[in-house]
């Protein structure tokens, strides 16, 4: 729930999806319009989404899993999650407040092992699309962690099923810390919000608007040719970059990180020379403890 440091003295009128009173000026900046979301995103897509906008849910990426025939072009967006996941399992916590719980699916015709970089590509162009909004550069941590000013504020998360006919159904799950920081995982590493950042309430339209965006113009890339330089957009922002990280690896405890691999894997040097990753948790050390 908002609480009185986020919004400061706005509580007067208005019920947002949470049932908090709320002023004009906070329930437009944390309501989401499904309708106009899709009309404003086709002007940069060659269709417009089917959106759906819900109080809440589980888990917006279970929910469009639940039946991966019918998930292509499809967004689904909850106020609020109590089952959001993470990667390798972990818990995303999802507060009620005006953050961004958004899951959008898509049909890949294209080669597995093609889609397997999805994940790099859509961190690369979600952070295309919001940098915008926010006064830092943002930084990105292999591999689909969204950082700004050396703290998370979101993450991504793929899952897909390749269906009868050979067809990958993927869905891509982006939770942003919009307008509130889940004070409970504020001891477990550094955290921030684009509030927090911005010192004012962002708009969670607008988020919406660029999250959707940077999630279809990735799955256009892998889904045909595309000239988009997802490993350079990525490289610029790259947080692990030259710095010692500890790895959750089978082969590996620990080295300094040397970038993307041309495939999207994490490149590592240690005492014995360079080493490629593509699974594993990464972190850097005693800062994200």
């Amino acid at each position: 729930m908002l609480d009185d440091e986020a919004l400061g003295n706005h509580w007067l009128s208005n019920k947002g999806t949470s049932g908090v009173v709320l002023s004009d000026e906070v329930f437009r900046v944390i309501e989401i319009k499904a309708i106009d979301l899709a009309e404003d995103v086709r002007a940069r897509l060659s269709f417009a989404p089917l959106v759906n906008v819900v109080d809440q849910t589980g888990s917006t990426n279970a929910d469009l899993m639940a039946d991966p025939h019918t998930c292509h072009q499809q967004v689904l967006i909850a106020m609020h999650q109590h089952s959001g996941a993470g990667r390798r399992g972990s818990q995303w916590a999802s507060p009620l407040g005006g953050n961004l719980y958004l899951s959008a699916g898509w049909h890949f015709g294209v080669s597995l092992r093609r889609v397997a970089v999805l994940p790099l590509i859509v961190a690369a162009r979600v952070a295309d699309e919001i940098e915008s909004l926010l006064p830092s550069a943002i930084q990105l941590k292999w591999p689909n962690d969204l950082f700004c000013d050396g703290k998370k504020f979101g993450g991504i998360l793929v899952e897909s099923q390749t269906l009868s006919d050979g067809v990958i159904a993927a869905v891509i799950g982006v939770g942003i810390n919009v307008n509130t920081t889940p004070a409970e995982v504020r001891v477990h590493r550094p955290i921030t919000s684009l509030s927090e950042q911005t010192g004012a309430l962002v708009d969670l339209q607008a988020v919406a608007e660029a999250v959707t965006l940077g999630i279809f113009l990735a799955c256009q890339d892998v889904a045909s040719s595309s000239t988009y330089d997802w490993h350079g957009a990525w490289s610029k922002r790259d947080l692990l970059l030259g710095r010692q990280v500890t790895l959750d690896s089978p082969t590996l405890s620990g080295g300094v990180a040397r970038g993307l691999s041309e495939d999207g894997g994490l490149r590592v040097e240690h005492q014995y020379g360079i080493e490629t990753l593509y699974a594993g948790e990464v972190s850097l050390g005693a800062l994200e403890q």
